[in-house]
Formats: C-alpha cells, sequence, structure tokens
C-alpha cells in the first residue's frame, strides 16, 4: 500500500476535524460510537511524508468500516479514490459508510466499479457501500 496508516487518538481526531469545515458534524456522530479506531492517511508527496487525512474503523455488520476525509487543500487530486481502491484490493471485508447530504463523496464512490450501495438507511441518512 502506498499510503500510511498510523493509529492516532480519539482526542487528536476531534482535533483534526477543524481542518474540514462543515464535514465535522457528520464525524461528530462518529465519533461518539464506542470500539472505533482512529487513524492518519499520510502519502509521499514530493519526496516528502504528509499527513493528507484522518478517519477511522469500526465494526459493522461483521465488516470492517471506513469512514475517512482528506483535508481539503489534498481534494479534488485524486488520492481518496486511490485511497479506496488500495483498501478494497487488500480487504475482502470491507465497507464505507457516507452521509447522503456528502454528494462528493457519494459520487467518487459509485464511480470505483469495485463497490456496490449495500444499505441506505432512513432513521440516519447514510449509505452503505461494500466491496462487490
Amino acid at each position: 500500500m502506498t499510503f500510511i496508516l498510523n493509529e492516532i487518538k480519539r482526542n487528536d481526531f476531534i482535533k483534526g476535524l477543524s481542518n474540514i469545515g462543515p464535514d465535522k458534524k457528520w464525524f461528530l456522530y462518529i465519533v461518539k460510537l464506542k470500539n472505533l479506531n482512529f487513524f492518519n492517511i499520510s502519502y509521499q508527496i514530493e519526496g516528502n511524508i504528509q499527513i493528507i487525512g484522518m478517519g477511522n474503523i469500526y465494526k459493522l455488520n461483521q465488516k470492517n468500516d471506513y469512514s475517512f476525509f482528506i483535508f481539503p487543500q489534498y481534494r479534488r487530486k485524486g488520492f481518496g479514490k486511490k485511497f479506496i481502491t488500495e483498501l478494497i484490493q487488500i480487504n475482502n471485508n470491507i465497507q464505507f459508510t457516507v452521509s447522503e447530504y456528502n454528494k462528493e463523496s457519494l459520487s467518487m464512490l459509485q464511480s470505483i466499479d469495485e463497490l456496490k450501495i449495500q444499505m441506505k438507511t432512513t432513521e440516519t441518512p447514510i449509505i452503505i457501500f461494500e466491496k462487490g
């Protein structure tokens, strides 16, 4: 994998939310869940390792559910799509949860052929994609 995932503490994840603006509301909901593993996402850019985002892994429906964000300065440069593509190549037991209001992320996930919509919920506005 060309990305590096480093485990971080819950408080460090919450501090990192200050970098993402209005998307913060979705992740504040996620942070309240128990048994989350938080990580930052690093990638080598121009010879330097840069932290380009953060995320969490949660066990949901017997799958590793990934929720993550890419910092604004690294968005729309292919990092998110490449990150997901690499994750699904090495992990068969994987899914991604996204808010139905996050149109950019939904569009990106829908563009990845290896992912299919597994569930839409009405009580909370989320869509779950899984490898399939």
